[in-house]
């Protein structure tokens, strides 16, 4: 399966909060599931960032999601260097209303799924990894197939 390195706090905040855009440098024309890793560095700036946003957004829906967030950002405990769950990209866009939307592109995310903690290593942009067949079963949408090497004589 596909997979995007996400660092923390952001990654729980997809998978636990409100955060439904990832901001990334460059465009992607993947569509679909894909499984989220908890990179092992932690963004350091993150609550200073939601602080701000608190301060610029008055909309309620807007106020709570930041607030939500807030609370992610400041857990010490969260997973890292590993598959935490899977989101549901839906678009590729360059402006947003989300108060979470603050690069040059956002891949909007409309689904997510909590998956059992997977250990492995993160890579820069999308890449790929296999997960065990118990946990892939539980991607909505992805039915597990056999590798085709491992059906050669």
């Amino acid at each position: 399966m596909r997979a995007l390195s996400i660092r923390q706090p952001w990654a729980s905040m997809i998978l636990n909060g409100p955060k439904r855009i990832e901001n990334r440098m460059s465009r992607t024309w993947t569509r679909g599931w894909v499984l989220i890793h908890a990179a092992q560095t932690f963004d350091a700036t993150a609550e200073l960032w939601l602080k701000d946003q608190i301060k610029k957004y008055t909309a309620p829906l807007d106020l709570a999601a930041l607030m939500t967030a807030k609370t992610i950002a400041r857990r010490t405990n969260l997973p890292s260097g590993g598959i935490i769950g899977a989101m549901h990209i839906t678009d590729c866009v360059q402006a947003s209303d989300s108060p979470f939307f603050m690069g040059r592109h956002g891949y909007v995310i409309d689904r997510v799924v909590e998956l059992p903690f997977h250990p492995c290593r993160g890579l820069p942009g999308i890449f790929d990894v296999t997960l065990p067949p118990d946990i892939a079963a539980l991607v909505p949408g992805i039915s597990y197939t056999l590798d085709p090497e491992s059906l050669k004589p």
